[in-house]
């Protein structure tokens, strides 16, 4: 009998059609959404005004290319049009479709089923990319139009479709982030309008960037493979909040969080190797070219304090004991502040260290410097509001609640930036920024960033210097007390 079942199965899977096979091995999030999106009007509506515009701006770039002008001028319009379509419009209204579907706890349901969390977020992104193809297929008589009327080779038409294909790739998944949060009254609503008319704006730059570069407008050597970097750190960004959307759907301390972890410490890790592929191909264009990996650490710096801030969201809960009654001995794969901690002191060492490597090869040029006080101020705040945190939580009474630690992060900082603001100021009246005085107040983030603007270029080196003394030792210090609060909610045994 047992051997029959299977048998029984197989034959009744091979009777089904090819798109009950589709229905039953694609994303079941995918397909509604599909159905939702093509019976609706907001796509339709949305596909067919794409449609049009790219109809008249086609039919102004043949009268140009009569009069004697470029093609080139059919492309521009098309790359425009393709980049606030799939960057802007579609990541929306899949922003929007999910927020409603939290509001109203559709999606509860769906995770109460056999359906995962990942699949859910897969299915949202899968969706998105079909929307954008669909778009993009729209374009397809242009390229092809515009490869006949001559002056474009079918690799710069590549180039364009990639590019874009990239933006709706990556969008989509920004977007998605952002829904996770829910739909929100009051602000939640004028932080949408916000989001859709950046996304207008950066896609217009990015649409502008794309354009000029493929076709040479303004094509230089160096601007071209930053244009590479960007769409490097893009495809990074992406695949830290597609994990961190995973583990945010999933609920607070219900699960571990190792995976958002490591992403975001992939993402530093490569992003330091596509500012040296940089620096390889563009050496000989950029006289002051050490300056690029140094761009690369401020730019490292801040994106990894932004994503310990987006993990230190739904972070301060203590995690439930694992099935069994276990959990894990290795401090990094847990959830809370403790273990957070000692991930953000370890990634800040190794940057600090890694950016400090880079200034002293560069030769300690003032451009370098004040690159390098900027990078650090974010790597030293979060530092600073995390062992802040933690001195409160070991005083508390009760239980911190969600999101308590990244907004302890933000108003210690606060506070903290206006007295340090005032006594640096009296300092600077001295005139003594050399000092151990100033050496202390440089060890702050806002002391840091004040005195290295306000300071003369002969004690630049001693305020870098001080800077980085203090954010190693907040970093160390941080790392001590989260191996406290980690062994404290294991009960009090050591590693």
């Amino acid at each position: 009998m047992s051997d029959a079942a299977p048998t029984q199965i197989s034959r009744a899977r091979s009777r089904l059609s090819v798109g009950d096979r589709m229905d039953a091995g694609m994303n079941p999030v995918l397909l509604r959404d599909l159905r939702l999106y093509m019976r609706g009007k907001i796509f339709l509506y949305g596909y067919f005004l794409v449609l049009a515009c790219l109809i008249v701006a086609a039919a102004a770039g043949v009268v140009i290319k009569v009069n004697g002008e470029s093609s080139l001028w059919l492309m521009y319009p098309t790359v425009m049009i393709l980049a606030f379509a799939i960057g802007a419009l579609v990541p929306y209204l899949v922003r929007e479709r999910f927020r409603d579907e939290l509001s109203s706890h559709a999606a509860e349901l769906i995770l109460a089923s056999p359906l995962t969390a990942s699949r859910l977020v897969r299915g949202k992104v899968y969706g998105a990319w079909c929307l954008n193809l669909m778009l993009l297929s729209v374009a397809t008589p242009v390229f092809v139009t515009s490869y006949l009327l001559g002056g474009i080779s079918p690799y710069t038409l590549l180039l364009i479709f990639a590019g874009l294909v990239l933006a709706g790739a990556v969008m989509p998944i920004v977007n998605i982030y952002l829904g996770t949060f829910g739909r929100r009254p009051g602000v939640g609503r004028i932080m949408s309008a916000l989001v859709l008319v950046g996304s207008f704006i950066l896609m217009g730059f990015y649409g502008g960037a794309l354009y000029d570069q493929i076709f040479g407008l303004r094509y230089n050597r160096a601007s071209f493979f930053f244009l590479v970097c960007y769409a490097v750190a893009g495809v990074l960004i992406a695949q830290f909040l597609y994990q961190v959307s995973v583990f945010r759907l999933r609920g607070p301390g219900l699960v571990r969080e190792i995976r958002p972890r490591v992403s975001l410490a992939v993402a530093a890790a490569l992003g330091w190797q596509a500012a040296a592929a940089v620096v390889i191909h563009v050496k000989d264009d950029i006289p002051d070219w050490p300056e690029a990996n140094t761009l690369a650490f401020f730019a490292v710096a801040w994106a990894f304090a932004w994503g310990v801030i987006i993990l230190a969201r739904d972070n301060a809960l203590t995690p439930p004991a694992r099935p069994g009654g276990r959990r894990s001995r290795f401090y990094l794969t847990r959830v809370g502040p403790g273990s957070l901690a000692i991930y953000n002191s370890l990634c800040t060492l190794v940057i600090v260290a890694a950016g400090m490597a880079w200034v002293s090869l560069g030769g300690w040029a003032r451009s370098l410097l004040n690159l390098t006080a900027i990078a650090m101020v974010p790597l030293m705040a979060v530092n600073y509001g995390i062992v802040f945190y933690l001195i409160l939580q070991s005083r508390a009474k009760k239980p911190s609640g969600p999101d308590s630690l990244s907004r302890t992060v933000a108003v210690m900082n606060i506070l903290f930036a206006v007295v340090v603001f005032f006594l640096c100021t009296g300092l600077m009246f001295d005139g003594n920024v050399e000092s151990l005085f100033a050496a202390v107040l440089a060890a702050t983030p806002m002391g840091l960033l004040y005195l290295s603007i306000a300071a003369n270029w002969y004690s630049m080196a001693f305020i870098i210097l001080s800077g980085a003394a203090g954010t190693v030792l907040v970093a160390i210090v941080n790392l001590f007390l989260g191996w406290r609060n980690t062994a404290r909610a294991r009960g009090g045994d050591g590693p």
